[in-house]
């Protein structure tokens, strides 16, 4: 019962946000790099039965669909926190309920954000501890990949406005959602060779 997706004052609503926005951004990187004719290596995976307990995940972990150097990065949407509001940018997420992530992965996000702010003064970002719930970041770094996550933060998570009480649409800033699209098409001309540098610095 309610309504599609709308754009109004500066947020897109819609009856689900989690996790098309992520979704959507990944297509939205591919139609860049193809309009731009940049070529790079760089594949979408789009998982099933997340909120089941992260079983497409686990079943790309555990039939080893993809190579163990392969950098991950985990897309989504997250519950607003009081420390990642809506409309602060798009956070670079250094973990979650039940780890931390990859810091070399982390650090080369964070420093790649800084370059595009210097360049680019509407881009805003956040470094942030999500620990409000689990992503699939924490499967793949369970299953021994280099891994990291991206996220936006979401308003009225799972349809749920619990200042009123009732249930509503899904909300993200269109800003928000801009500032991960940036940072997608950055990453992915910067390279990732500064991950490899970084955990060679790092003793384990």
């Amino acid at each position: 019962d309610l309504p599609a997706c709308q754009i109004r004052d500066g947020l897109l609503c819609s009856r689900a946000c989690d996790d098309l926005i992520g979704c959507a951004a990944i297509l939205c990187l591919f139609d860049q790099l193809h309009r731009r004719k940049i070529r790079r290596k760089v594949s979408g995976l789009f998982t099933v039965a997340e909120e089941a307990g992260l079983h497409g995940a686990k079943y790309v972990c555990k039939h080893k669909s993809l190579s163990k150097d392969t950098i991950i990065i985990s897309i989504e949407t997250s519950s607003a926190l009081p420390t990642a509001p809506i409309g602060k940018g798009v956070v670079i997420r250094v973990g979650d309920r039940s780890r931390i992530f990859s810091p070399a992965v982390s650090q080369w996000m964070v420093s790649t954000a800084a370059n595009i702010q210097k360049q680019d003064k509407t881009f805003q970002y956040q470094r942030k501890l999500m620990d409000a719930g689990t992503c699939e970041a924490s499967i793949f770094t369970l299953f021994g990949y280099t891994a990291g996550a991206l996220c936006i933060p979401l308003g009225n998570y799972h349809n749920r406005d619990f200042q009123k009480g009732v249930i509503a649409s899904e909300f993200i800033s269109v800003n928000d959602y801009l500032n991960m699209t940036k940072l997608f098409l950055a990453l992915v001309m910067k390279g990732c060779t500064e991950v490899q540098l970084y955990q060679q610095k790092t003793p384990t």
